[in-house]
């Protein structure tokens, strides 16, 4: 066992000691080329220090955790100044171990802090992934390259941001999205649609309100209120009035008269008030059949009345 291990640390220091072994320590390169025609990532370099800039032959690059499928694929750019150390000294064994910044190509801008207290990794486009460690500011930020679509962990607040200052923010899932919480608001500056395909159940375990402005329109062919008869009073059903009308009015020129009042009277005796919207109409539904009395109470007849 002894003779075959000191067999082995002999072989070992021949290897070390190779008559190929001309380059001690690391040298900078740029590097030169990274269309790999095998696909595994490596590189060529040329050493600016050297007569004519000679170029290197295929270099392979370090990367953490680099195994098979896996690792941080990270390849630097044609340009980019490099690390290269040599396997056993040897010249045509060439590894590029880092990248370096210099007084041309310098840090990302915001990533150097007097307390060192951010770590940033940025693309060549600008999409960032920041971690920021500033005591009492504590956040990571994941940004495109315009900064106005960011994920943001806010340590201090307690919140998890998505934000889209730009665009569109969309969530899709092929089964189920789920949401828990304590309390939900869902705020919308102007308009707001809710599309099933099939089933909507909608259950308020203590207080329910349903509130609207000048007009709310509940449309089905049968709407059932109280159905389940609660507190053991009977079932009622409610039919829904398949009459409706649509206003519009407009002046001489046939531009809209926003806003107006408006006075219905229904088949079955029903006033109706209202006021007309930005573009001068009005849609009624649930009403029932018949001819309706139609009137602006703020207008004279002769001024909307078809002659």
């Amino acid at each position: 066992m002894v003779d075959n291990l000191y067999a082995l640390l002999q072989h070992a220091q021949q290897v070390a000691t190779t008559s190929d072994a001309n380059i001690f320590g690391v040298e900078t390169a740029l590097v030169t080329n990274v269309n790999d025609p095998q696909g595994q990532g490596r590189v060529k370099v040329c050493f600016p220090r050297l007569p004519g800039k000679p170029e290197s032959d295929w270099a392979r690059v370090a990367h953490p955790a680099a195994g098979p499928g896996r690792g941080f694929y990270w390849i630097p750019m044609v340009n980019d100044e490099v690390l290269v150390a040599f396997e056993c000294g040897a010249s045509n064994r060439p590894y590029v171990i880092g990248s370096l910044w210099n007084g041309k190509d310098k840090p990302m801008k915001d990533a150097f802090t007097k307390k060192n207290t951010t770590r940033m990794i940025q693309s060549v486009s600008g999409h960032q992934i920041i971690i920021s460690d500033k005591d009492g500011e504590e956040k990571i930020i994941i940004a495109d390259s315009s900064g106005k679509r960011t994920v943001t962990f806010d340590v201090k607040a307690k919140k998890f941001i998505v934000e889209a200052k730009e665009g569109d923010v969309e969530i899709s899932a092929e089964k189920k999205i789920v949401l828990h919480c304590e309390d939900l608001e869902i705020k919308s500056k102007k308009t707001g649609k809710v599309d099933i395909g099939s089933i909507f159940d909608l259950m308020v375990a203590d207080k329910g309100a349903l509130k609207a402005g000048p007009q709310m329109n509940i449309k089905a062919s049968r709407v059932d209120l109280n159905p389940s008869g609660g507190s053991g009073s009977q079932a009622q059903s409610t039919p829904v009035n398949p009459g409706w009308i649509e206003l519009e009015l407009v002046d001489d020129q046939g531009r809209p008269m926003a806003n107006e009042r408006y006075l219905v009277v229904t088949a079955d005796g029903q006033e109706i008030e209202g006021q007309l919207d930005a573009n001068g109409k009005a849609h009624l539904s649930g009403l029932k059949e018949g001819t309706c009395t139609i009137s602006y109470p703020d207008l004279d007849d002769d001024s909307w009345k078809r002659k």
